[in-house]
């Protein structure tokens, strides 16, 4: 009896140490694979997104073409031109298995090269497409089945795709929606325009149909209200995290925290980045993504719960990277090459140490 009450523990930790092989091997597996298929590739990434309940990855590049990325079957790469130009945003709705691109550039006489774009998030099937828009942005799924928020210019959009339509009027703002998030475990929606103010709203019913509804505004900067704001994100019900950087040069990036629950900010984040040009993150992961320069091209990881940033050389000022976190592994996409990153690894080294002297490290 004994005997058998040791081996259970024993087989399942065999069992786990098989597990952690096979996720070792699949990790590295993909990423050589991915960073073969980057391999002097002249399209230089402009956005990328990863989506963990789906565990796919999507790579939009300036050329306008979209690549899916199943990191557990590293040869399923699909590519396909998703826009005539540059595809800048990615969401993914992993409820209705789909991804939703947008891209602002595109002929000026052309408004059916201007819009949404819906696809099969595994197969890059062509769903539905939304034309006659302004210039496309930020998209985000709602917590609410089948619908989800775009931007377009100075408006907010609301998508159903079990209906493939828009619905109802737009929500209009002052400055042009640069950045869009939505609380994984609320019905908080954050908005940031191109005038520097962070917006706080609610789906509510109106007529049976899901209707935006304003409940709190502040501006990111009170000294500096031209903020370009790259990316907001909830890191839970009371956190919220803004990247922004003031239209004048001089002006260093910020990286602030909010209390969602009245927009008033708790913390500032210490980055080095001198310029920032693209912000991202995965949806769970209490990591920040910023890409910029320092001198010369950088990505700046900075763990939100900590305040430590990991710094990354990149061989131009336009880099873009995303986390894997069930992989273990981040990938910087650069200029005709692409390398991993075991972000998670650094993130023990740092604890282990527990050294104040320096908040930035560098890889």
């Amino acid at each position: 009896m004994v005997i058998g009450l040791l081996l259970v523990p024993a087989v399942s930790l065999l069992a786990l140490w098989a597990m952690s092989e096979l996720d070792e091997r699949t990790a590295e597996s993909f990423w050589q694979t991915f960073i073969a298929a980057n391999k002097e590739i002249d399209d230089r990434p402009s956005t990328v997104v990863y989506d963990p309940e789906l565990k796919m990855l999507a790579v939009g590049r300036e050329s306008g073409r979209l690549e899916l990325w199943d990191p557990n079957q590293p040869g399923s790469r699909t590519a396909f031109q998703a826009h005539p130009w540059r595809t800048e945003f990615l969401a993914f709705g992993a409820k209705d298995g789909i991804l939703l691109s947008n891209s602002r550039s595109g002929h000026p006489d052309r408004s059916d090269e201007r819009g949404t774009r819906i696809w099969d998030a595994r197969t890059g099937e062509l769903l539905h497409a939304l034309s006659d828009m302004i210039a496309p942005g930020p998209i985000a799924a709602s917590l609410r089945p089948g619908i989800y928020l775009i931007a377009d210019s100075d408006r907010l959009l609301i998508y159903d795709h079990a209906k493939r339509s828009l619905l109802r009027k737009a929500l209009k703002f002052e400055g042009e929606v640069d950045a869009l998030a939505v609380g994984a475990e609320s019905d908080r929606i954050a908005v940031g325009t191109s005038d520097g103010l962070i917006s706080i709203m609610r789906l509510v019913d109106q007529d049976g149909s899901p209707n935006l509804q304003i409940s709190q505004q502040q501006p990111v900067s009170a000294e500096f209200r031209a903020q370009r704001i790259y990316a907001l994100m909830f890191v839970d019900q009371d956190r919220l995290i803004s990247a922004s950087q003031a239209h004048r040069d001089k002006q260093a990036p910020q990286v602030i925290e909010w209390d969602a629950n009245n927009l008033q900010p708790r913390r500032s984040y210490n980055i080095t980045l001198q310029t920032v040009n693209w912000a991202g993150f995965t949806a769970g992961e209490p990591w920040l993504v910023l890409a910029g320069t320092y001198g010369k091209g950088k990505v700046e990881l900075v763990d939100l719960n900590s305040g430590v940033a990991w710094r990354y050389r990149a061989n131009s000022s336009h880099p873009r990277a995303a986390l894997l976190p069930d992989l273990g592994i981040g990938l910087i996409l650069q200029s005709g090459k692409a390398r991993p990153i075991r972000y998670l690894a650094q993130e023990r080294i740092w604890s282990e140490k527990q050294s104040q002297q320096t908040r930035v490290a560098e890889d």
